[in-house]
């Protein structure tokens, strides 16, 4: 690979993630709509609780969208995955076993809310997954460290980070 960043967008949120995505927004807003309904009919402590549960709800949802991979940038001995509004994760390091591959599993984390995101297993172990499209997914280590990403070219992705170092 060559001394200059590359950069690689993301890959679009597939049918799933969208769906999950649209589905927690719509129950958040559903949970604090019951609760405005509530309080107004008389049902005070239970009409707050459902508020706050859906405005808890939507907090959370819109801290995942500040996290959602935009773009993996890949450098000599680096990979820094650009999120949406979030500080870029960085991971320092030889790189190693680039290959298309599948998530599993769930370990933690979100499960398709503005992506994939959190600890996934993957072909035997625990992989930390940066992943927009389920079907793009890439899984290489950057220095030891497992983790799957999903680029709008997945196979562009691993040509030029290529199998066993950059």
């Amino acid at each position: 690979m060559d001394a200059s960043p590359t950069t690689f967008e993301a890959a679009a949120l597939d049918l799933g993630a969208r769906i999950v995505t649209a589905l927690i927004w719509a129950l958040a807003a559903g949970i604090a709509a019951a609760g405005a309904y509530a309080f107004g009919e008389g049902a005070r402590p239970v009409g707050v609780l459902l508020v706050l549960v859906g405005l808890s709800l939507a907090a959370l949802h819109a801290w995942l969208r500040r996290i959602e991979p935009r773009s993996y940038v890949v450098e000599d001995y680096a990979l820094s995955i650009v999120r949406r509004s979030a500080s870029p994760r960085r991971f320092v390091g030889p790189f190693a076993n680039a290959h298309r591959g599948a998530l599993g599993w769930r370990v933690a984390g979100d499960g398709g809310g503005y992506g994939y995101l959190g600890r996934y297993r993957a072909e035997g172990r625990t992989v930390s997954a940066y992943v927009t499209d389920r079907a793009r997914v890439v899984l290489l280590e950057v220095g030891g460290i497992a983790l799957a990403v999903s680029p709008d070219d997945p196979e562009d992705f691993v040509e030029k980070v290529g199998y066993g170092g950059a």
